[in-house]
């Protein structure tokens, strides 16, 4: 005689085992940060960028023994002396480095996820060659553009005359870190979490 009853096991053995939902990956749709800290990011890349080169020049500028409170005299000497201008230029490298280094660990939660994988960048045919060879191209065609065009003076090319160290700096900030600050801060942080929380057509908005 079975002294147990198996009706309650076969009833029990009716229902499945419970589904596990799992996290979704990171990806450019889920990014795993808020608008609210894409937003205070993008806020800290504009405070390096105001900050850090008057950081920079100040010590400089108050060794020459300049007066503060004029200020037409100061404008013109941090535009116009070669060590003020390649000072501001460093600071704004530095800047950007900072940025891109603050972009990373907040994408990639202190290396807990792949930085591409996140912002959804993929190289496909795109090589390193072909980046040379498009930078090399832009380098030319301005050069062809300026030898038929006059050149009109303004504040940037008051910058690249001022000194050999300062135009090597502008053409990294200008082929290297500037598009990749904009890349990552505004496509990459900014427009992943807004188009997350406000939808696609607001997020462009925002970013443009």
């Amino acid at each position: 005689m079975n002294i147990f009853n198996e009706e309650p096991t076969e009833k029990f053995s009716e229902f499945g085992a419970p589904e596990i939902t799992l996290p979704e990956e990171p990806a450019p749709n889920n990014p795993p940060w808020s608008s609210i800290v894409a937003f205070g990011v993008w806020l800290a890349s504009v405070a390096f960028v105001v900050l850090i080169p008057n950081l920079f020049i100040l010590p400089y500028v108050a060794k020459q023994n300049i007066d503060f409170l004029d200020r037409e005299k100061l404008l013109e000497f941090v535009t116009t002396d070669k060590t003020a201008v390649l000072l501001q230029v460093s600071a704004i490298v530095l800047a950007h480095l900072l940025t891109i280094a603050l972009a990373w660990f907040i994408i990639t939660k202190f290396n807990k996820f792949s930085f591409r994988q996140v912002l959804g960048w993929r190289w496909g045919g795109f090589t390193f060659w072909k980046c040379v060879l498009i930078t090399g191209s832009f380098f030319a065609l301005a050069g062809i553009t300026s030898y038929f065009i006059p050149e009109q003076d303004n504040d940037l090319l008051k910058i690249i005359r001022s000194s050999r160290e300062a135009l090597y700096l502008v053409a990294f900030l200008a082929t290297f870190t500037a598009p990749l600050v904009e890349e990552v801060i505004y496509r990459g942080i900014l427009y992943s979490a807004f188009q997350k929380t406000f939808g696609v057509g607001l997020a462009i908005l925002f970013v443009t």
